[in-house]
């Protein structure tokens, strides 16, 4: 999952291949808060009083909420520089997969049925849709030339529906569509459904532990694909460019294989920790 980000230089008009290390660097304290998130989540499977009272603080779930914001938004920035969105997408699709047989096996094996454990839309089927549909929207919009005026307003007003999209549906899995007082309970029959779960309405399956529907999240995603193109097309701050955290910035370009290889190590160290605790 690593990029290449290039820029034309006003100078020559060549290609310059240098690396945006600054979005590496964010994405690899994305995915050490992910590391951290499920750490105190597994604590809390455990009944651990520490982990019970950090989740239920409200300001848990706003540094949540933030952090899966920029982490999608990231994810969508990161499009602009895939060689191949599509293959991407079917092996984050793959990945997924697996996630979802493995959880599957583990509620089995320790409840008799699916449970929480079980992920069935998580963070990585989400970005995996979303590639996808960005590879198949980028295959179709390649036949499209927008004079570059017209492009400059559309751009921004993108942005910025996306991002309305986002607030209007971020309630949506709680029944509500809208924001504060110009809120209003949504019932249009997909509550129960697949198509409903995959959406982000309430009912088909257990609450999972990570669930990731397409409203309101695919919305952060498509709202930093779009923003990608000012990075793509480097109107960005000369910092960017400079590699300010090695470890981070490693961590940033192996997000996926550390997501995937990163709970069952947490899940150990908890059992551990909480088997020192009792």
């Amino acid at each position: 999952m690593q990029h290449k980000e290039s820029v034309k230089t006003a100078q020559t008009g060549e290609q310059k291949r240098e690396r945006l290390h600054m979005l590496d660097t964010l994405r690899g304290l994305m995915i050490v808060g992910v590391v951290l998130f499920h750490f105190v989540f597994d604590m809390y499977r455990m009944d651990s009083e520490w982990a019970e009272t950090f989740i239920n603080a409200p300001i848990f779930e706003l540094i949540a909420n933030v952090g899966r914001i920029l982490f999608l938004l990231l994810a969508g920035i990161c499009t602009r520089f895939s060689r191949n969105n599509l293959k991407r997408g079917l092996f984050v699709a793959a990945a997924a997969v697996i996630i979802s047989v493995a959880t599957a096996a583990l509620d089995f094996i320790s409840v008799g049925s699916l449970g929480n454990l079980f992920i069935y839309f998580g963070i990585l089927h989400l970005m995996a849709v979303c590639m996808l549909l960005y590879a198949l929207s980028d295959i179709i919009l390649s036949h499209v030339k927008l004079n570059p005026n017209v492009n400059a307003v559309l751009r921004p007003c993108i942005i910025a529906l996306f991002a309305l999209a986002f607030v209007i549906t971020f309630r949506l899995y709680d029944g509500s569509l809208g924001i504060g007082g110009f809120s209003k309970t949504v019932n249009c029959g997909l509550n129960g459904t697949l198509l409903g779960v995959l959406l982000g309405f309430h009912g088909f399956l257990p609450l999972s532990a990570d669930y990731f529907p397409l409203m309101p999240w695919a919305f952060a995603f498509f709202a930093g694909s779009f923003l990608g193109a000012y990075f793509q097309e480097g109107h960005v701050p000369k910092f960017l460019y400079k590699n300010i955290c090695p470890p981070l910035t490693f961590a940033g370009r192996h997000t996926l294989i550390i997501y995937l290889a990163h709970q069952p190590l947490i899940y150990g160290i908890a059992v551990l920790v909480s088997y020192i605790h009792v």
